[in-house]
Parts: C-alpha cells; sequence; structure tokens
C-alpha cells in the first residue's frame, strides 16, 4: 500500500513526464544528470523501474531492478 498522497508506479520510462521526474530526483540527490540518456538512446530497456509520485507528479522514491545475467 502506498503512503497517503503518493502513487506506486512502475515500468514508467516510456512517460516523459514520469522520465522526468526521475531525473529530476536523481539530479536533486545525487547531483546525477541522466538526462543525456535520451540523446544515446534512453534508459537500458532491461531495467524495471520502480518509483513513488506524489500528487504533482514528482517522483519522490525511486528504485530500478537489473536482470542476473
Amino acid at each position: 500500500m502506498a503512503p497517503a498522497g503518493l502513487t506506486l508506479r512502475q515500468g514508467y520510462f516510456e512517460d516523459p513526464r514520469s522520465f522526468q521526474g526521475l531525473v529530476d530526483l536523481l539530479q536533486d540527490v545525487f547531483g546525477i544528470d541522466i538526462g543525456a540518456q535520451n540523446l544515446l538512446g534512453g534508459p537500458d530497456p532491461t531495467c524495471m523501474p520502480f518509483g513513488y509520485f506524489d500528487t504533482d507528479g514528482r517522483c519522490v522514491a525511486n528504485f530500478s531492478v537489473f536482470p542476473c545475467r
């Protein structure tokens, strides 16, 4: 169950607004700019992102899963 006011989403890389929310989160918290990935073909298609989004569409928490190889 998601905390009040938050929505858990998964597999949202194809949604530009949600992906931008992840870009903003990683920039704000870690100073990492992943926005340039779009110039290089986008995020790794084998990655499954999970994130909590607030009512304004901001990604406030994220974890991503990659397959074992």
